[in-house]
């Protein structure tokens, strides 16, 4: 049988959703794939990716454990992982399951034909970008980067606002939703906040084939999914960048 194409969906509206994020610096785009693209990146991302739990460690950078290694952790990772948890009531925080898309097929890992590095190359490549560039109405966008991103209960994404720099010109984040059954109560909703007041000015459900891409830098964060959450976040995420 013939892979589906691998493609944006040719009926979208661009220009419709452009006047949304133009009005708010927030859109969210549904069936952004057709469906039988939406189903095979899904099926990947359920059954192919080697995860690693990523949490932000004491020094401020990310610590990274293939799930493998997770069956044989003690007790050093339980500290660890208290540890994080008590620091990110005071300060940014996260912890999730992460697969580096750019720096994996850069390498040609896990594999050189591995079923993820297309996907990859489409978010990487022009017809992304272009379409970048015409919904934020950025034309330095030149390209965007990728990662896959996997929520089980507990985990949590803190405030923050994706701030740019010289080396990283981020222009808007992007998140491509995969998570096919979710129920509001379970949390992982993308949650955005007022500077100001600290109210939650917007939050928004984990759903299935849906791009959603806000303007940035901009405060969110993710909230933490429920200890009865019965399903998994699944999401691509990344920011359209002007720095190459």
């Amino acid at each position: 049988m013939s892979q589906p194409t691998l493609r944006l969906n040719p009926a979208l509206d661009v220009e419709k959703y452009a006047e949304i994020y133009a009005r708010d610096g927030l859109v969210q785009i549904p069936d952004v794939f057709e469906r039988p693209t939406a189903e095979l990146i899904s099926e990947i991302m359920e059954t192919s990716l080697p995860w690693a739990l990523t949490f932000l460690g004491e020094d401020g950078r990310p610590v990274k454990i293939p799930m493998e290694a997770l069956q044989g952790a003690g007790p050093d990772l339980k500290a660890q992982i208290a540890a994080l948890i008590q620091r990110s009531g005071q300060q940014y925080g996260f912890i999730y399951f992460n697969f580096g898309m750019v720096s994996a097929y850069n390498a040609g890992e896990p594999r050189a034909n591995h079923p993820i590095h297309p996907v990859t190359g489409f978010l990487m490549g022009e017809e992304f970008a272009a379409f970048g560039r015409k919904l934020t109405g950025d034309d330095a966008i030149s390209w965007a980067d990728s990662q896959a991103t996997l929520y089980r209960p507990n985990d949590f994404l803190g405030l923050h606002d994706d701030s740019a720099s010289d080396e990283v010109q981020r222009v808007a984040a992007y998140t491509l939703g995969f998570t096919s059954r979710w129920r509001s109560d379970w949390g992982g909703q993308t949650l955005f906040h007022d500077p100001d007041t600290g109210d939650v000015t917007r939050g928004l459900i984990p759903r299935w084939n849906t791009l959603t891409v806000f303007r940035v830098p901009q405060l969110h964060s993710v909230a933490p999914v429920a200890p009865y959450a019965n399903g998994a976040r699944l999401s691509i995420v990344g920011w359209f960048r002007r720095d190459r």
